[in-house]
């Protein structure tokens, strides 16, 4: 595997990094596919931290060719119902006539908007669209960049967790800038990883988010490329709203220095806390499995399975669970586990299914226990 190396902080630049651990062949995808098994990439998840800043990075990052190989994240549920319905909300308290989105993936964010609320024109910048264009959207299949011209200005940039996928901030935000006249508005959710690594989630940092990209980092962040913060909204533990505009024109060219409290000691000790953790529960699940005669699944086809089984889960755990159509009937990457509907343990008397999904663990509970109140539910 050829890595991306980052050996500098993406706060202050400066190349004071302590490494902390590596789970050496991970999983390099996030997701479901159909290709045989040794054809599968194992990279290196390998983790430090800015002993300046605190912040915790990936220092060996993967080509997004094959991070992005596949289109895999359709955001299913009543969180991301939800989440769409409020961020809508949070969106439409400003008029806006031409809206440019980056990462639009299904759709379904302008398709919302649009439904409820009138627009000209809403452009999509998205690499692996699975939307096509219509009278009003617009689907540009390319990445956002320096390079990325549309034909209109727009009064707001919007985007919905991709902040975190980003390798480059810093560059990002400078481009969403230089793209934006002075005046218009540049609108985002963004997972709240402060709270994800404080609830010990396995989809805090990986090879998607390579930046434990939390609150405090990007609040320091936005002022340094003319935007100033008019308001945010918290959506639970979830996500976090972002509504921000530029007042500026100035952009950094260079790193300038970190004057922020430095998260050194929190952000490592939470971080180490959440790595033990994992291993804890995959002990207590595989002694709590152990005699169990009845199939044993695993929910959600996704980095929390890829993680429980990486870290030495069980083999009485046949199959992933995932309410994804795309993804049932396919293989969990990176892993030998076939990926199907959760209605199969409809037909069992007392299935078991181990369940560590984050921030979707309630309303999935609720959802097994309604296709089998006989389920055994092991979290």
């Amino acid at each position: 595997m050829e890595y991306i190396i980052r050996n500098t902080s993406i706060i202050t630049g400066k190349k004071n990094l302590e490494h902390l651990l590596s789970f050496k062949n991970f999983p390099v995808f996030i997701g479901a596919t159909t290709q045989l098994e040794n054809k599968d990439f194992f990279a290196d998840l390998s983790f430090s931290i800015d002993k300046d800043s605190g912040i915790i990075q990936l220092d060996k990052l993967v080509s997004p060719d094959i991070i992005y190989s596949e289109y895999h994240s359709e955001a299913l549920g009543k969180t991301w119902e939800n989440h769409h319905r409020e961020f809508i909300k949070f969106i439409s308290k400003y008029k806006f006539s031409s809206v440019l989105e980056i990462g639009g993936s299904n759709g379904s964010l302008a398709k919302a908007y649009i439904k409820n609320y009138k627009i000209k024109k809403w452009t999509i910048v998205e690499p692996n669209p699975t939307i096509t264009s219509t009278k009003i959207i617009e689907v540009i299949q390319t990445l956002f960049d320096e390079h990325t011209k549309i034909r209109e200005s727009v009064d707001v940039v919007i985007h919905s967790h991709v902040l975190e996928h980003i390798y480059s901030p810093r560059d990002f935000l400078s481009h969403i800038s230089k793209f934006l006249e002075k005046g218009k508005y540049h609108i985002f959710s963004v997972p709240n990883l402060y709270m994800y690594l404080k609830n010990k989630q396995s989809n805090t940092i990986n090879f998607e988010h390579t930046i434990l990209l939390t609150e405090y980092f990007i609040d320091y962040l936005l002022p340094l490329y003319g935007f100033k913060v008019i308001k945010k909204k918290r959506y639970f533990d979830h996500s976090i709203f972002y509504s921000t505009k530029k007042v500026e024109n100035k952009i950094v060219k260079k790193v300038t220095l970190f004057c922020g409290e430095n998260k050194y000691e929190e952000y490592k000790y939470l971080f180490l806390k959440a790595v033990a953790e994992v291993d804890n529960f995959v002990d207590k699940i595989n002694d709590e499995i152990k005699d169990i005669k009845e199939p044993v699944y695993l929910f959600g086809a996704h980095v929390f399975s890829q993680m429980l089984i990486y870290r030495g889960i069980s083999k009485k755990v046949i199959a992933v669970l995932d309410n994804s159509a795309i993804k049932q009937g396919k293989r969990l990457y990176g892993t030998n586990k076939i990926i199907l509907s959760p209605e199969v343990i409809r037909s069992y008397e007392h299935p078991t299914v181990v369940l560590r999904i984050g921030s979707y663990q309630n309303e999935v509970r609720e959802q097994l226990r309604k296709i089998n109140r006989n389920v055994n539910i092991l979290e």
